[in-house]
């Protein structure tokens, strides 16, 4: 008897295996205002879920490049037209299905954005055998990544030194930012907030173009000891594009000079 149950099971189980087929559904990130997300920024993390159950379907990272240049940002676009291309970063989930499913797309990232990284989902119906591909099911995050180069963390400088502070600013994508480029320089507002370790703010600078290919900075010096706390913004108000970055250092008196005792040579 016990037999012919699990018969009649295996073959119950096999037959609901059989109406399952394969859907490929196509993923990706693009940066506000700019290109796609992928291997450049670290790439971005992708997980797939039933939306009834919060079973997981599929998950993996977006990778691959930024894409055609010309197509995404300087051709105006028609109506479904696709413009990502064969190059730009994807994720390419396949799924066994067998039901019309409602799936739960989260997306987060870039990863190299650190406090930049940003999540993203949404939910929506999956047909059996019904791919998703070309451009696919496309999210789009909003802002910038910052690093601070300089100062680095715990960096001790003495009362009344130069410090120097230096930012990397890119899209989310990695696009670069330089004077006259697609992503111009002259139109982001970077600024460093400089406080103490009470909060209280001791300055805030502007820093300027550096020179070189999304490099800012400007110079600060210090006039009391202490730990001093920096925050670096960078903002393109004509996209609504924003990132910000934490890091700090340390103002350190120097040694004082030791007196050689009384009867010592070279002192009456």
């Amino acid at each position: 008897m016990l037999r012919k149950v699990a018969s009649i099971t295996i073959v119950f189980f096999a037959a609901t295996l059989s109406y399952a087929e394969p859907t490929a559904i196509t993923v990706r990130v693009r940066s506000h205002d700019a290109k796609f997300i992928g291997s450049a920024a670290g790439g971005v993390g992708v997980v797939i879920t039933d939306a009834d159950s919060g079973r997981v379907l599929a998950q993996g990272l977006i990778r691959g490049g930024t894409g055609d240049t010309k197509a995404i940002m300087k051709t105006a676009h028609a109506r479904r037209q696709e413009i990502a291309g064969p190059k730009a970063a994807s994720y390419v989930a396949h799924l066994n299905i067998r039901r019309p499913t409602k799936v739960r797309i989260e997306v987060r990232g870039p990863l190299a954005g650190g406090r930049n990284a940003h999540l993203a989902s949404r939910t929506l119906v999956v047909l059996p055998g019904h791919d998703i591909a070309g451009d696919g099911v496309v999210f789009e995050l909003y802002g910038c990544i910052v690093d601070i180069v300089s100062p680095t963390p715990h960096e001790f400088f003495k009362p009344g030194q130069t410090v120097t502070i230096d930012a990397d600013v890119v899209m989310l994508c990695g696009c670069p930012v330089m004077p006259g480029g697609l992503w111009d320089a002259g139109e982001f507002d970077v600024r460093a907030t400089i406080s103490d370790t009470a909060g209280k703010k001791i300055a805030e600078i502007p820093l300027q173009y550096a020179g070189t290919t999304s490099h800012f900075r400007a110079d600060f010096k210090p006039a009391a000891t202490g730990g001093y706390r920096v925050v670096v913004t960078a903002a393109l108000d004509a996209s609504a594009n924003y990132g910000y970055a934490i890091g700090g250092f340390v103002v350190k008196a120097p040694p004082a000079a030791k007196t050689p005792p009384a009867g010592a040579p070279g002192t009456n």
